[in-house]
């Protein structure tokens, strides 16, 4: 089971800059909790940025238990 939360926050208000900040946190099992954060000024480019890094990081995660289990099987 997968459990994604993707929060989304404007941190200056309507004075603009470099304040809109994604987090990112994923958890597909107990043991594996991927958390990642981004800021940028363009709230489309920080949650796409914060979502494709949170997608790669589980990946390569779920890819080293997989290789644990099947050197354990070995």
């Amino acid at each position: 089971m997968f459990r994604v939360r993707i929060s989304v926050a404007d941190q200056n208000g309507p004075k603009g800059g470099v304040d809109k900040s994604c987090r990112v946190t994923a958890v597909a099992r107990p043991s594996l909790e991927v958390v990642i954060e981004e800021v940028d000024a363009d709230e489309h480019a920080v949650v796409s940025r914060a979502v494709g890094r949170a997608a790669a990081t589980l990946r390569r995660a779920l890819d080293r238990v997989r290789d644990a289990r099947l050197r354990k099987l070995s």
